[in-house]
């Protein structure tokens, strides 16, 4: 799945793959459910979806990746405010 953290200047100084500028708003849970779809279509496997994506507290948003059948496989946190990802414990 994704690494431990991910997020904006993931490639240390400077622009390159992977790196993102800051964010100029808060995300809403839109967004998130957008970028995680993006990420599973990426995937490529079938067997996951997403879940539920809701908003934890003011600078958290957690969204859940599910097995076709519900199971849960992996909740992640984003926060709202640099789009960083992180898996929740």
């Amino acid at each position: 799945m994704m690494g431990q953290d991910m997020g904006p200047g993931m490639m240390g100084q400077g622009m390159g793959p992977g790196a993102m500028q800051l964010l100029a708003r808060d995300l809403e849970t839109s967004d998130v459910e957008r970028m995680m779809n993006s990420w599973l279509a990426w995937q490529r496997n079938p067997n996951l979806k997403l879940g539920k994506v809701e908003a934890k507290d003011e600078y958290i948003i957690a969204a859940e990746i599910v097995t076709k059948d519900g199971s849960l496989v992996r909740r992640y946190e984003v926060n709202r405010q640099t789009g960083w990802m992180r898996p929740a414990q």
